[in-house]
């Protein structure tokens, strides 16, 4: 549930609470009642129930207990916004995009009434009207020597009063009738009393056994089915149900309510629509089940498939905890949906069933597979959750489990345009692996991709599984399946690159147009030898481009063509980085890290002087001095890391996850970021400057957002003043010059009488 819906429910109770006040008493919190039955103080409690309106026991009340009522359920599933009911579109195909997109919101899915709600919306409605209900019967409710004494009229009252405080939409918009259900006993048929055509008078004439429960049925009209081979319309009937509970503790009982069910059911589609199909309706209408594990419909396979064919749940476990560089999340979205690589195996184990009865239906006497006998079963594949887009078969068998096979040697069975298949897969005496690849409709990887670039969010993702089934033949001509085996799980993930980090240098894709930018392909495949095995995942990465521009601010270093597409960023992924193209490879030697790790110095090396100060200092002057050296040190912790609980905090990196991560692009950002930060904390102005110079160590000149000469060197140089005392100033220079010797980058520093310090790096490209 999302919080605006939460908020919603708050205000709902809040209302009917303010509206009940000095007639009912409403407990908003539902008691835990897996203790209160499992408690030896309360027990389950089953009272007759009668109607009270002759009755004046009822308002006796040193011979009438009351009822209490618990209002709230937490057996209610909670939807996401997003959540897509499978198969369904509310009203006729066509309308459905139409009117969907003016009287509801892009999630959703039923019209009912003259609005559409989300799924996550109608159980919000269902649930305030039930906690009314609840709040109603509450008041017009009480016990009598194990009878409960219901009110009908004065249920009635009270629900139309919270009825019309409701506004313009009154329960009869949304709903087609809300029943409580009455049973004379525990065989007998369900009794219904429709709470919204209740008369001021009226009562029941009879005694029943047992309060069973209370459905609201939905104002729904009709929708349009789509599984696959099979498109129509239908009416619906949709019905949300709660069951009541009654327990006694001590002398009071109680009242609450269970879900049961939420229940979509659609006439159009029946037993007989699916016959002769792999997957039919055993008996009755098409229905599709609602609850807090998704949706799910009685469509089920037929014995001869479903309890004759391999699964593939030997290998699940092992797609859980696979672990793959880079994602931060194993979720893959379809539509509204997400689902991990094992939940996209299992939905496509579901058509795997139909896909080997397809393959053994098609084997002749000739021991050959025929390919066009086979896709005709595949073709009445019903659409689950993820829809398919293709089913492929190698065009030969494999003799050994461990022989390699070529992509171009699948024929396709099934997809979309596909109208004729011919030829045939013969099978040879002895062992045969006859390899199949299922691949689901694309997906898309959402969470964000961190690999140093910008807009790696919203990846494209194809997914193939490639399983072998494992078949003997037989001297006589007998056939004998042995195994299904998860060969390997490829995915792809690719996007536009606009740019991505290079050293301390940006690198542009392209012309600003997105068709031009550079395309980042993200490859791996996860093996599995077999079910009791550790699979692993095998990645690559690369980025192609067509062109670029090598820059550090607004400028550029050095602009590229990559004729015939030779040039490619290749990812390392047992160093850790990249592989950039050859005109390049000088200008990664050094990185935006290895500018960090020389701050990191000058922290450290304040860190030392603090602890040197501690030493030095007569006890007269010691708590003064270390004082003024810790807050400087705090300071430059300050300038170095973002404070995450602030926005639009200054800094160079922040904690993300575990892991620190700088927060500037290249190397000019890192001066700008530096400088802002240096400000902000210290208050005076700190300086860091970026100079580019040629092999002669001369700048190189910028004109038009063009050097006009061939980058060898950068000088970075830092004009800092800490508001040291000299004393303190020139110890701090001989201990950052002794941490600073063991970098490459020659650094010279000093400390002037003015009081401040001055650090020059020279970064060379070679």
């Amino acid at each position: 549930m999302n919080t605006t819906t939460l908020l919603a429910h708050r205000f709902l109770g809040a209302l009917v609470l303010a509206l009940c006040f000095g007639n009912v008493h409403a407990s908003m919190a539902r008691p835990n009642l897996d203790h209160f039955y499992s408690s030896s103080n309360r027990y389950l409690y089953t009272p007759k129930i009668v109607c009270c309106k002759n009755n004046a026991k009822f308002n006796d009340p040193s011979t009438a207990l009351k009822l209490e009522v618990a209002s709230a359920d937490s057996s209610i599933p909670r939807f996401d916004e997003n959540f897509e009911i499978p198969h369904v579109k509310s009203g006729h195909s066509l309308t459905f995009s139409i009117y969907s997109s003016y009287f509801g919101g892009p999630s959703a899915n039923l019209k009912v009434g003259d609005y559409w709600y989300s799924v996550s919306e109608i159980i919000g409605k269902v649930d305030a009207v039930r906690t009314n209900i609840m709040l109603a019967m509450k008041g017009n409710m009480r016990e009598y020597k194990d009878t409960l004494l219901l009110d009908l009229p004065g249920l009635k009252k009270t629900m139309d009063s919270l009825n019309s405080k409701m506004g313009s939409r009154r329960y009869s918009d949304f709903f087609s009738s809300i029943n409580l259900n009455l049973m004379h006993d525990a065989d007998s048929k369900v009794e219904s009393i429709d709470l919204l055509t209740l008369k001021e008078d009226s009562c029941m004439s009879n005694t029943y056994a047992k309060l069973s429960g209370i459905d609201f049925n939905l104002n729904t009209d009709s929708v349009y089915l789509d599984l696959g081979p099979l498109k129509k319309d239908s009416p619906l009937n949709a019905v949300v149900s709660f069951d009541f509970k009654i327990s006694k503790f001590k002398e009071n009982p109680e009242l609450n309510t269970n879900f049961k069910s939420f229940v979509l059911e659609m006439p159009g589609l029946t037993s007989e629509d699916t016959k002769g199909w792999p997957a039919r309706i055993k008996e009755g209408n098409y229905k599709i089940f609602l609850s807090k594990d998704g949706a799910k419909d009685n469509l089920e396979l037929i014995d001869e498939i479903g309890e004759v064919y391999f699964s593939l749940k030997g290998y699940y476990w092992a797609l859980d905890i696979v672990e793959i560089p880079f994602l931060e999340k194993k979720e893959f979205s379809y539509g509204k949906s997400k689902y991990s690589i094992r939940e996209i195996v299992e939905n496509l184990d579901e058509y795997l069933h139909i896909v080997q009865y397809g393959v053994d239906c098609a084997i002749g006497d000739d021991n050959k597979i025929n390919l066009s006998d086979a896709k005709k079963v595949m073709d009445s594949i019903f659409v689950k959750k993820i829809p398919l887009s293709g089913v492929s078969i190698l065009n030969r068998t494999l003799r050994d489990v461990r022989k390699e096979y070529d992509e171009r040697d699948f024929v396709k069975l099934y997809g979309d345009s596909l109208q004729t298949v011919t030829g045939s897969v013969p099978l040879h005496e002895g062992k045969n692996y006859i390899v199949l690849k299922i691949s689901p409709q694309k997906l898309m990887y959402l969470p964000k991709f961190d690999v140093d670039m910008k807009n790696t969010q919203c990846f494209e993702a194809e997914v193939d599984v490639y399983v072998k089934i494992l078949i003997y033949l037989a001297k006589g001509g007998t056939l004998v399946y042995d195994a299904l085996i998860l060969d390997k799980v490829d995915f792809s993930l690719s996007n536009h690159v606009y740019s991505m980090g290079v050293g301390i240098f940006d690198t542009k894709f392209g012309d600003g147009h997105e068709e031009n930018y550079g395309k980042l392909r993200y490859n791996v495949s996860i093996n599995a030898k077999d079910a009791d095995s550790v699979m692993r995942a095998h990645p690559s990465m690369v980025v192609d481009f067509d062109s670029l521009s090598f820059k550090v601010g607004y400028s550029v270093v050095l602009p590229m063509k990559n004729k015939g597409g030779r040039e490619k960023f290749t990812y390392d992924f047992n160093r850790g980085e990249w592989n950039v193209p050859a005109p390049l490879k000088r200008f990664a030697s050094f990185t935006g890290e290895d500018l960090l790790a020389h701050v990191y110095a000058v922290e450290n090396a304040l860190r030392e002087l603090r602890n040197h100060v501690e030493g030095s200092t007569t006890a007269d002057s010691i708590g003064e001095a270390v004082k003024h050296v810790a807050a400087v040190v705090g300071k430059m912790d300050r300038v170095v890391f973002v404070d995450t609980t602030k926005y639009n905090s200054y800094g160079l990196v922040k904690n993300v996850g575990a892991k620190y991560r700088k927060v500037f692009g290249d190397v000019q950002d890192f001066a700008e970021k530096f400088n802002s930060a240096w400000k902000n904390v210290f208050g005076t102005k700190g300086l860091c400057k970026i100079e580019f110079l040629d092999a002669k160590k001369k700048s190189v000149a910028v004109e038009r957002g063009l050097f006009k000469g061939k980058v060898a060197y950068a000088k970075i140089s830092f004009d800092l003043d800490f508001g040291l005392r000299p004393d303190f100033g020139q110890e701090l220079v001989k201990i950052l010059r002794k941490r600073l010797a063991e970098f490459p980058t020659k650094a010279q520093v000093a400390f002037s009488r003015d009081g401040k310090m001055t650090i020059d790096l020279l970064v060379e490209f070679k």
